[in-house]
């Protein structure tokens, strides 16, 4: 597989396992608005902050032509999005959408990655891990993970909810900023470890991938369980905003293939411009 597709998959999906499982306590719990602000805001610091940081440690030279699938099914999955909240809430038939939307864009991922660029077989990538054991150890650590991640979860969820009371702001905006700083350190680190083992294709299609999971799967969960209602000025203007962040950095890969330390740090500021925004909104 392509480091591209592999980031984009394998990689973003199980880093996103956090807002999957704050998506299924938020809505079992009532509150599926924190899920939604944290969708917007993950979102923003994947395309921001993740990416930012791992650029100004190391320039992520992307070949645009490599990624340009990628790209079109993270602005594909953002409009949807936005087009579905245009009537302030998401029910399950936007959650059908979505989901069904999810399942296309992965298909024709998958089925890119089996039909060569130019006419040329290109290196895929192969991940090794450092150690061994034997699978019982394995599901072990992963059945270990699954409660760590659902205990965290509620605990979030209750504080978060709590929190947005206390000062006075709604649940979206919480989970737009301070929930969301939390469920995305999984993409802070792959990412910024793939820079710096030079795995640039891995570190962008970590951050790509994460985007399009949380827009339509995790999205999708809140809307098919117990659907959702919001202030659509606060979510349009958050749409708008991702939006206008991956066409910057399809520009900045496009026009030298790669986002350089100059461009990353121009991303951390935009995170910046974001948590401004999202305050001054709540």
């Amino acid at each position: 597989m392509r480091p591209i597709l592999v980031g984009v998959t394998i990689v973003a999906f199980g880093t996103s396992a956090p807002e999957l499982f704050l998506a299924l306590i938020s809505s079992s719990q009532g509150a599926p608005s924190v899920s939604v602000g944290n969708v917007l805001g993950a979102n923003a610091n994947d395309l921001t902050i993740v990416l930012g940081l791992a650029a100004v440690i190391l320039p992520l030279a992307t070949n645009y032509l490599e990624a340009r699938l990628e790209i079109m099914a993270t602005l594909s999955s953002l409009l949807l999005f936005g087009a579905l909240a245009l009537d302030g809430g998401f029910d399950w038939v936007d959650g059908l959408i979505l989901m069904a939307s999810f399942g296309v864009i992965l298909y024709l991922l998958i089925k890119r990655n089996r039909v060569p660029l130019n006419g040329q077989e290109e290196n895929g990538v192969d991940i090794e891990m450092g150690w061994r054991h034997s699978t019982s150890f394995y599901l072990g650590v992963l059945v270990l993970g699954v409660v760590a991640l659902a205990i965290g979860s509620e605990l979030t969820i209750t504080s978060s909810v709590e929190l947005a009371r206390s000062l006075g702001v709604s649940e979206l905006i919480i989970g737009a900023t301070i929930i969301s700083i939390g469920t995305t350190l999984p993409e802070l680190t792959v990412s910024v470890i793939s820079a710096l083992k030079g795995e640039p294709d891995l570190a962008v299609g970590n951050a790509l991938g994460s985007v399009f999971f949380n827009t339509l799967v995790v999205t999708g969960t809140v809307a098919l369980i117990s659907g959702v209602y919001f202030e659509t000025s606060v979510v349009l203007i958050s749409v708008i905003f991702l939006i206008s962040v991956t066409l910057l950095i399809t520009a900045m890969m496009r026009w030298k293939f790669q986002i350089s330390r100059l461009g990353g740090t121009v991303l951390v500021a935009l995170y910046v411009v974001f948590v401004i925004t999202m305050v001054y909104l709540g």
